[in-house]
């Protein structure tokens, strides 16, 4: 079970501000991948995950008529994963987003805006990939190699991405299998009792 959850990837959400020409804000995008051998999450190269926008136009009395988010991969053409809703000067969306990519790919996120000041514009930031376990944790000799394989002490920063990572994983149908506390980031393995647990956040688990 050390494997499944344990050779997991995210792709890293943008800061809070892209901006471009006539408007300030971005798209953000958090995903998940797994390299299982039989790729309970999707495979490798399938990256499912949340995105949002949020702009708003940086020219007093411009309005907002579209806004989108894309990917694109090594440079290739663009495709679009959500579309969001404008209303005078602001333009705001969520939802899910699925893409293909090498786990060595390089994968941009654009932000589309057309304003009223400006027309349409865009600009593009790379992703960046994070294990969600290192090779510290996860590997030879890691904190995982212990009685009945249950990490106790997962470093906070790692459970702010598995938080990051709950609603994706917990919405597929795989649920059953992996499934993580989105307050917390416990992460649990074929159930949800104390004897399930595999990867242990604040407020740790007193034997």
């Amino acid at each position: 079970m050390a494997t499944l959850v344990g050779m997991c990837a995210a792709t890293a959400a943008l800061p809070a501000h892209a901006d471009g020409p006539g408007w300030v804000g971005t798209c953000r995008i958090s995903t998940v991948n797994d390299t299982t051998p039989d790729g309970t999450l999707g495979g490798q190269n399938v990256w499912n995950g949340q995105v949002n926008i949020a702009v708003a136009a940086s020219t007093p009395g411009a309005t907002i008529s579209a806004a989108s988010c894309t990917i694109k991969v090594n440079g290739g053409s663009e495709s679009t994963i959500l579309t969001a809703t404008a209303a005078g000067g602001v333009a705001v969306g969520a939802g899910r987003a699925t893409f293909t990519a090498a786990v060595d790919a390089t994968v941009e996120i654009c932000t589309h805006v057309t304003t009223s000041s400006d027309g349409a514009q865009s600009t593009c930031a790379t992703l960046t990939t994070t294990p969600i376990c290192p090779d510290q944790v996860c590997g030879d000799g890691g904190l995982l190699d212990q009685v009945n394989g249950v990490l106790e002490g997962v470093d906070p920063l790692l459970c702010s991405v598995l938080i990051t990572a709950a609603p994706t994983v917990d919405s597929l149908p795989t649920a059953g299998v992996i499934y993580i506390d989105p307050a917390t980031g416990d992460t649990y393995v074929g159930g949800t009792g104390p004897s399930a647990l595999f990867w242990d956040c604040p407020p740790y688990v007193v034997d």
